[in-house]
C-alpha cells in the first residue's frame, strides 16, 4: 500500500475510484472541466464537499454525471 502524490489532478482521477471534490467554490467548475475527461462513470464515485455551489450546476459542467454532495451543515 503507501501514500503516492502528484501535481497532475487528471492522474489522481485515473488512479481513484472515488473523487473527492474539495476546493473553494469559485475553484470547482475548472477543477470539474479539468478532469472531466478522466472520469468513468461506471468506475468513479464522485463526491463534492464543496459550499455555495449546487449540484445541478457541477452536474451540467461534468456532462451529467452523478454528483454526490456532502454538508459538514448536516452534522
Amino acid at each position: 500500500m503507501g501514500c503516492q502524490t502528484t501535481l497532475d489532478n487528471k492522474e489522481v482521477v485515473e488512479f481513484s475510484d472515488v473523487v473527492f471534490l474539495a476546493v473553494k467554490p469559485h475553484i470547482i467548475v475548472p477543477a470539474i472541466k479539468e478532469v472531466i475527461l478522466s472520469i468513468v462513470p461506471s468506475k468513479h464515485l464522485i463526491v463534492s464537499v464543496a459550499t455555495a455551489i449546487t449540484t445541478e450546476v457541477m452536474e451540467a459542467v461534468s456532462n451529467n454525471y452523478i454528483i454526490i454532495k456532502y454538508s459538514f451543515a448536516s452534522l
